[in-house]
């Protein structure tokens, strides 16, 4: 999402009179759907971690490119 915000202060920045040395930005702090976003990230994180902890812990030695759509199915 914040790449989209980044590309509207661009394109905005083409008609709005900018001083020369400004650039025209967003300040996200304040925006809770940003911050809930990247509470989300972290949790989804989190749960791949976990679950590569569990495949080592399982006896897996190598765990490939692993993705929740692209499951591991063998050992070693």
């Amino acid at each position: 999402m914040r790449p989209l915000w980044r590309n509207i202060a661009g394109s905005l920045a083409r008609i709005i009179n900018v001083p020369s040395g400004a650039e025209l930005w967003f300040d996200d702090r304040d925006i809770q759907f940003l911050a809930e976003d990247q509470k989300d990230k972290a949790q989804i994180q989190s749960v791949n971690a976990q679950a590569i902890r569990t495949l080592v812990d399982a006896g897996f030695e190598r765990i490939p490119s692993w993705t929740p759509s692209r499951p591991v199915t063998s050992r070693g």
